[in-house]
């Protein structure tokens, strides 16, 4: 059984798989991007919400002793469900938390100052001469340059996001200038987060903003759509519940065709069919009336000659003459019933329904269409009654029972 879905209900439906289709190609946006580089991510709020954690976990990390680092990693990375490690920036030094680093993020955290793979690796200076003050190399550059706290010139920590597969992991590295020591001298390193999920517990990607404007934007959509939707089918309704009235012979219907679409020139059509229809069907009932009433002169004209005939013929032919009158009778019966076909359809007139006894009515058309009753059984209860017209019931039941003997009547009683 195939399911009947309303044309409002497939609009919408086919609305809201658009939208459905537009979500998959963005994810599927979203996973080319990985391919190329994530580092976009870091636009979405991300980068905001890292630098935040990597300036607490450095706060952490220079009040406390190095012993303690890995408690501070731990207490940061809880909240999100990450994983957080140290890495030093110089291939001899060591890290916390993260010693078996992909290629890829190895290399990444190897550059220096965000240079492209394969730079050389930043070099150890001597210390720092005050706090905050960076030792400057040939060409003004230091050691720590491209490791700078935020508002260092780059707007935060310097950072770049990707990813690696087997397992699929979401990687950050944040460039932070690590303390050795309490108070002691910096050096170039890195904070390392890795994640299963890409949003990171919210940390990497945020998921709430994004469904809160695909939420606004289904809202606004529907609202747009819905009173679009809603006039279209209120008057493919209207065409439907016309075009069944007409087709039931009521051809005074008429359609508002106030639209200036397709819709409102078919509402147009409609009603000049209906007009159309109209005039035919009363010219054809006009047309049948006028040939019952010419036809009525001529057969009264013959029944009264083959009545003067019956007098005068002789006894052989009267039973011919007899069958000939039955036959004009009956022709007169049938101009009869079409002149009250044709008036009945051309005078609008009320149905004029009143309680009719049966039993009487019944009776009054078997004896006049099967005098004497032979062959027809009467089983109508008396004082059953019902509300109708009586000449038009008494002409319908007399045409049923004159064909079920002209039809049936050797057959057994009726």
């Amino acid at each position: 059984m195939k399911l009947r879905l309303p044309l409002y209900a497939q609009i919408l439906g086919w609305f809201f798989m658009n939208l459905v289709l537009l979500g998959v190609v963005f994810l599927l946006f979203v996973r080319m991007q990985f391919h190329v580089g994530a580092d976009w991510l870091l636009t979405f709020g991300a980068g905001d919400r890292i630098d935040a954690l990597a300036e607490g976990v450095l706060s952490d990390l220079r009040s406390g002793g190095r012993d303690q680092w890995a408690g501070i990693l731990q207490r940061a990375a809880e909240p999100y469900g990450v994983d957080l490690g140290l890495v030093s920036g110089d291939p001899r030094g060591g890290g916390i938390g993260m010693t078996n680093l992909p290629p890829l993020i190895r290399e990444r955290v190897m550059q220096r100052g965000g240079g492209p793979p394969g730079g050389r690796p930043p070099r150890r200076g001597p210390p720092l001469q005050g706090p905050g003050e960076r030792e400057r190399g040939p060409g003004g550059r230091g050691p720590l340059d491209g490791f700078g706290p935020p508002g260092g010139g780059g707007g935060g920590y310097p950072k770049f996001m990707a990813r690696t597969e087997d397992p699929t992991r979401y990687w950050v590295v944040v460039r932070l200038p690590i303390p050795e020591s309490p108070g002691g001298r910096p050096a170039p390193g890195a904070l390392v987060i890795a994640s299963a999920s890409l949003s990171g517990g919210g940390l990497l990607f945020d998921v709430t903003p994004w469904v809160s404007v695909a939420g606004a934007i289904v809202l606004l959509s529907a609202l747009f759509w819905i009173p679009f939707v809603h006039g279209v089918t209120r008057s493919v309704s209207q065409l439907t519940r016309a075009t069944e009235q007409i087709a039931q012979g009521q051809f005074e219907v008429r359609l508002g065709s106030d639209r200036r679409d397709e819709l409102g020139s078919l509402a147009g059509s409609v009603n000049r069919l209906a007009g159309r229809l109209s005039g035919y069907v009363t010219g054809q009932k006009r047309f049948l009336g006028d040939i019952a009433h010419e036809l009525c002169a001529p057969l009264a004209r013959l029944q009264m000659t083959m009545g003067i005939l019956e007098q005068r013929v002789d006894p052989g032919v009267a039973e011919t003459l007899q069958d000939a009158q039955q036959e004009v009778q009956e022709m007169s019966l049938l101009v009869n019933e079409l002149l009250s076909f044709s008036k009945a359809g051309l005078e609008a007139r009320e149905s004029g329904l009143q309680r009719v006894e049966l039993l009487p009515l019944v009776q009054r058309v078997v004896d006049r269409e099967s005098p004497g009753g032979e062959g027809v059984t009467v089983g109508v209860p008396e004082g059953l009654w019902c509300a109708a017209h009586p000449e038009l019931l008494s002409r319908a039941l007399g045409n049923l029972l004159r064909n079920a003997i002209r039809y049936a009547g050797g057959a057994g009683a009726i």
